[in-house]
């Protein structure tokens, strides 16, 4: 099979970032071509933005098309698809730059391992302010080894086999938020694994620009804190599709039995005096706190942070599974 590769690299308002992010594309692009390869088709797909980022992108010479409908990213890459023809498709967002080396390396594993639908890299993670680096953490997704299997999350920065991508149905373009998990979802159930591999993909680049309460606004006082019990709900039924649930959704299932166990276990301790009930606290307190410790690879700062906000999202994910599911039906 050929190894034609398309680059479909979605934003809206990315202006101050999209220019280095077109030319990593580039870059990129002429290197998978040095190697004998065809060189890929990059497009930028915008969602009506209203700064200059039609502009930039035009300007280096990229096919721009412009979303119908919502905009959002799902809608954007599955708009990227309609464009684009290659046996493999990159998806970039916007503010992240693409490493130069990564295109073959995922194209060769993707070649050598016929159940695998894509895989993501190594992606480094840096916050701007005033386009200075305020914070940073290398490999964000934590890859440990080569072939590691994606369960926690997929990201908007991976690499696809289209001929998968069209038998799973293509991205849901009428889906607000979640696009990713949700087609993952898909994807297992049609016997495919996504992958992750120990090589450098590239660097993810979060601008603030002063809110610091964005991210509770956006998960813990929206809707967004059921998506995960309403993706939950809406999942198709097969053994991949729930592989996937279990191991993402695994620590949401149990935190609050063990919170409410540990809770239970102080009060009936304290009314009773009995020393067993207090051990039994003390042990499922430690279990928990296990739990989260593993999930962040022993980091006590991360797992500090998930033993917290755990609280809100396993909240979420059961209140999430008695609402509306999430569905291929348009939520316009």
């Amino acid at each position: 099979m050929e190894r034609t590769v398309d680059i479909v690299v979605i934003g809206c308002n990315e202006g101050r970032l999209l220019r280095e992010t077109l030319q990593s594309a580039l870059t990129a692009a002429a290197r998978f071509k040095e190697k004998g390869n065809p060189a890929p088709k990059i497009v930028y797909v915008d969602s009506r933005s209203t700064d200059d980022s039609v502009e930039i992108a035009r300007s280096l010479g990229i096919d721009v098309h412009m979303v119908e409908g919502l905009t959002t990213p799902p809608n954007g890459r599955a708009t990227g698809m309609d464009v684009t023809s290659g046996n493999y498709v990159m998806f970039l967002d916007g503010d992240t730059l693409l490493d130069p080396d990564w295109l073959m390396a995922a194209v060769l594993y993707l070649e050598a391992k016929p159940l695998v639908a894509g895989v993501g890299g190594q992606l480094d993670w840096v916050v701007l302010r005033n386009g200075e680096v305020i914070a940073s953490e290398k490999n964000w997704w934590n890859t440990r080894s080569d072939g590691e299997q994606v369960t926690d999350g997929v990201g908007g920065n991976f690499l696809y086999k289209r001929a998968v991508l069209d038998r799973a149905g293509g991205w849901n373009r009428y889906l607000k938020r979640n696009g990713e998990f949700e087609l993952h979802l898909r994807i297992a159930h049609c016997g495919y694994k996504l992958q992750r591999l120990a090589k450098p993909m590239g660097v993810h680049r979060d601008e603030k620009t002063g809110d610091s309460w964005g991210f509770a606004k956006r998960f813990l006082l929206t809707r967004r804190l059921f998506d995960s019990g309403r993706l939950t709900r809406s999942a198709p039924l097969s053994l991949g599709a729930l592989h996937i649930i279990f191991r993402r959704y695994w620590l949401f299932m149990l935190h609050p039995i063990l919170v409410v166990t540990i809770l239970l276990s102080i009060f009936a301790a304290w009314k009773s005096g009995q020393t067993w009930l207090w051990a039994l606290a003390v042990i499922t307190a430690c279990f928990l706190c296990l739990c989260h410790l593993m999930l962040k690879r022993f980091d006590i700062k991360h797992a500090t942070a998930s033993l917290i906000t755990m609280n809100f999202y396993s909240f979420g994910w059961y209140a999430g599974l008695f609402m509306k599911p999430m569905t291929t039906v348009s939520e316009q």
